[in-house]
């Protein structure tokens, strides 16, 4: 898949009627705190990204191909990196770059940039 084929993954969710809430019981750790952060993607319209701390887990729900996908913390030499299936969505200060692996390494990511927090 080209770079065009990719550009269509990240997108913003329509509204829905029904939503579902998902509890994750982490007995340790001492306090959960949410960002809700807006970006402005290439070419596409702005999405919306929680990003959700609870101890030393990091999470980001982050709207790909309509969906929302739960990415996960994991190691980054610099910035946060998050990872859900074939997916990276890794920040650096306010700009964030959504990587599809199954594009391969020499494949450009999209690249959003920080246009608001709530």
């Amino acid at each position: 898949m080209n770079r065009s084929c990719l550009t269509g993954l990240l997108c913003s969710l329509p509204t829905i009627c029904v939503a579902a809430d998902v509890v994750i019981r982490l007995p340790q750790a001492p306090s959960v705190r949410m960002d809700i952060v807006t970006y402005a993607c290439q070419g596409l319209p702005q999405i919306r990204v929680e990003y959700i701390t609870a101890g030393s887990n990091a999470l980001a729900v982050v709207p790909v191909s309509g969906e929302a996908l739960v990415f996960a913390g994991v190691l980054s030499g610099s910035g946060a990196r998050y990872a859900a299936g074939p997916y990276f969505w890794w920040t650096k200060g306010t700009s964030a770059d959504l990587y599809d692996q199954r594009q391969g390494d020499s494949a450009k990511p999209i690249g959003c940039q920080e246009v608001g927090r709530v």
